[in-house]
């Protein structure tokens, strides 16, 4: 076999003894759904992580007694209302809404993850025979098994930084860390029916679902090496009117690398919304202006910069409600935005306007227009004892 050299210091060979520098993939517990309760799952801390493959699996039977139920916008995020990775009991890597964690994989790739569904009377096969693009899906038939496959991935290496010393500089390292777990907030299997939907749904039976973790795993990383965090985190805010120049608080302390955003209309259904949010900047200490755009521009310049995936068909599309600002300059994830205090930073804001109750392209008020924001963060782990 040839020793490839081009690209090695001094034209040196590649050096190949050590088998475990080669990318490494471990499957892990499955994490069975219960409703209502907080599931957790250990990580082994033998490792260092690059992403973890989050899957939902599974089959249940639902008994209809009246009415034409739907399901809406996903699975994960209706049975999951919010995934942690925690570390050392009180560092908190990521706190992650699956339905926004969709759309960042379709950032990152190009592509939307799997999400597959089937149905029969009987259950003979878990393997999905339809793809959930867009819209709403319905039941199945009362009695009828359905079963999902869907999936997303978790990146604890920054998946939009280029230079490979970047890429390399948030790697989670659980090397010899006291604890390091993944918790499962799961919520009622009643929240699969689309909100709002009047059908009448008697009871879900023979329920078998499971979260499953699979890790991807760079193993070769020395215990002692130090990396920052990949930190992503949630916030909500609900308006039940038009408002012009809202201020949302973001994190500081850290830098921020990007903000994805995600809103739901405030009608019947509390459908994803291109409209009901329609210009947002970035500001720092209420004056600087960062970035500044219409929601619908940011949306377009996704799909034009990153290749997104987003069909359309009978007024609905794959990246309904979602936009997402990029805050590094040529994939260097050190030029994200500062936000410590001892670089003079006291506020970070997001400043949001949306659309009025009526005329064209009209925002619903009645439950409320939802804007959900997931920060994207770089942030210094704490040195090793």
């Amino acid at each position: 076999m040839a020793t490839p050299s081009q690209g090695q210091p001094n034209g040196q060979p590649l050096q190949m003894g050590n088998i475990i520098q080669a990318e490494s993939r471990r499957r892990l517990s499955p994490v069975s759904f219960s409703s209502g309760q907080l599931r957790t799952l250990d990580l082994p801390r033998d490792t260092v992580v690059k992403r973890m493959e989050v899957s939902l699996e599974g089959s249940f039977i639902v008994n209809i007694a009246s009415g034409s139920a739907l399901f809406q916008d996903d699975w994960m995020s209706k049975l999951c209302n919010r995934m942690d990775v925690v570390i050392d009991g009180q560092r908190t890597v990521k706190s992650l809404d699956f339905e926004i964690q969709r759309y960042l994989n379709n950032i990152y790739s190009g592509n939307y993850p799997r999400r597959r569904y089937g149905t029969a009377a009987t259950l003979t096969t878990l393997q999905g025979s339809t793809e959930w693009l867009y819209g709403t899906v319905a039941y199945p038939a009362t009695t009828e098994y359905f079963w999902i496959d869907e999936a997303v991935t978790v990146h604890f290496e920054m998946p939009l930084s280029y230079a490979y010393d970047q890429r390399m500089a948030t790697l989670l390292n659980i090397k010899d860390v006291s604890s390091a777990e993944v918790r499962f907030s799961l919520a009622n299997i009643e929240n699969l029916l689309q909100f709002g939907n009047a059908a009448s749904i008697t009871s879900y039976t023979d329920v078998n679902l499971n979260f499953i973790c699979t890790l991807i795993e760079n193993r070769s990383v020395p215990r002692e090496q130090q990396f920052f965090d990949f930190k992503e985190t949630v916030k909500r805010t609900s308006y039940s009117a038009q408002v012009s120049g809202s201020l949302i608080e973001l994190n500081r302390g850290n830098a921020l690398a990007g903000v994805s955003m995600m809103v739901k209309n405030g009608n019947a259904n509390k459908t994803l919304s291109d409209v009901a949010v329609t210009d947002i900047a970035l500001l720092v200490n209420g004056q600087q202006i960062i970035q500044s755009t219409k929601y619908k521009d940011l949306q377009k310049s996704n799909q034009g910069r990153h290749g997104v995936n987003d069909l359309i068909a009978s007024s609905n599309h794959v990246s309904q409600g979602h936009a997402f600002m990029n805050l590094i300059q040529s994939g260097r994830i050190d030029s994200s935005l500062n936000t410590s205090i001892g670089q003079g930073v006291d506020q970070v804001q997001l400043q949001v306007s949306t659309a009025a109750s009526s005329g064209v392209d009209p925002a619903t008020y009645t439950n409320g227009v939802e804007i959900s924001l997931h920060q994207m963060e770089i942030a210094a782990v704490p040195m090793k004892a």
